[in-house]
């Protein structure tokens, strides 16, 4: 394993409050969205971790290649995005009210088994890694169990007036609206979106298979920047002397970018709050 995998860990050292840990991660998605978590669970597991991918059964052989643990998800994102909704999805280009609408048709088939299966695949977790889709996706079923969580995403989800959600293109020129409040109001949108997309499978599931209560409506756009604002008062109480968390300290509410470093100072320009740690892009090596 390379050495650049290992320091993929450095921004995670808030898991080495205790020696070994079981860390899940969710990804969900094609590849693209699986091979850079294979290199953060690299990463963690030369930190001494014992580290478990929770994807889709397709990539259970390059994982357990590389000698991390697997969990099934359910469905094949080849056979979806083969099937005529998936192409259907594929041909909205740039619509975002297309993308989503499509989105929700192709997915609601196997919304409920794949919350479900999030759920099991942490059980016996003693910490949870959220990639950007399983964000949204496994987060309605694992905010009960009182496991430490962080989300490590590779695109920016926090609303910034440099640049649009990745779910949406540049303003268009005919649109009169400032650029930056357009970009800034993208990511309002996107979250929105993605969990009117959730909720409802979310919520039965919640209630059906869990026994939980409901989550309203702003719940999901609510808890992203509270977990956004509070990594930001989390930095400000680092140890000086060890830059370490306290032990007891909400843990469970960290962000951490795998993005380029170059984004994020851009980002800042365009008022987006600084001072988080940006690992750059998880390179699998």
């Amino acid at each position: 394993m390379s050495v650049r995998a290992y320091k993929l860990a450095a921004p995670f050292t808030i898991f080495k409050i205790q020696k070994s840990m079981r860390i899940t991660i969710i990804t969900i998605g094609s590849y693209g969205d699986v091979q850079p978590y294979i290199a953060l669970g690299l990463g963690l597991q030369a930190a001494g971790h014992n580290v478990c991918l929770a994807t889709h059964a397709s990539f259970k052989p390059v994982i357990c290649s590389r000698g991390l643990d697997f969990f099934p998800i359910a469905c094949d994102p080849s056979v979806i995005l083969e099937s005529e909704a998936g192409r259907a999805w594929l041909d909205s280009g740039s619509n975002p009210v297309l993308f989503f609408r499509r989105l929700s048709h192709l997915v609601e088939p196997v919304l409920q088994q794949l919350l479900i299966d999030c759920w099991t695949a942490c059980q016996n977790a003693q910490a949870i890694v959220l990639a950007q889709l399983g964000i949204c996706v496994a987060y309605p079923v694992i905010e009960n169990l009182g496991v430490p969580y962080c989300m490590a995403y590779l695109q920016p989800i926090t609303p910034t007036c440099a640049f649009p959600s990745p779910f949406f293109p540049a303003k268009p020129s005919w649109l009169p609206i400032d650029r930056g409040y357009y970009n800034r109001l993208t990511y309002s949108l996107s979250v929105q979106a993605l969990w009117k997309l959730v909720r409802p499978t979310g919520n039965k599931v919640r209630k059906e298979d869990l026994n939980w209560p409901p989550l309203p409506s702003r719940w999901f756009v609510d808890q992203l920047w509270r977990q956004d604002k509070n990594f930001l008062r989390l930095q400000l109480q680092r140890s000086p002397t060890t830059n370490r968390l306290d032990r007891q300290e909400p843990y469970h509410r960290l962000l951490v970018p795998g993005s380029s470093a170059r984004l994020a100072a851009a980002s800042r320009t365009g008022g987006f709050p600084g001072g988080r740690p940006t690992t750059g892009l998880y390179w699998l090596w």
